[in-house]
């Protein structure tokens, strides 16, 4: 389902444009597979959770090379 756009606003929005889920941990990241540094601990459900929380009106997950954990959020636009 599309959003509708928005009209413009003088309201301050936040916005995050990189976050990383777990499932960023599952790619390819040589460097970081061999120190074992995942780029998160959180799922998609917990990321939008904790940034809906802290506010943040916009949030971008860029998850290296899969689309899986942002899929079982796609439809929640309230951060629940």
């Amino acid at each position: 389902m599309a959003r509708p756009i928005l009209p413009p606003s003088n309201k301050t929005r936040r916005i995050d444009l990189h976050c990383h889920s777990n499932a960023s941990n599952d790619a390819s990241e040589a460097v970081l597979n061999a120190m074992r540094c995942p780029e998160s601990d959180s799922t998609a459900r917990e990321l939008l959770r904790l940034t809906h929380n802290r506010g943040m009106d916009f949030v971008t997950i860029t998850n290296h090379d899969s689309i899986p954990g942002v899929s079982t959020i796609a439809d929640d636009a309230n951060g629940t």
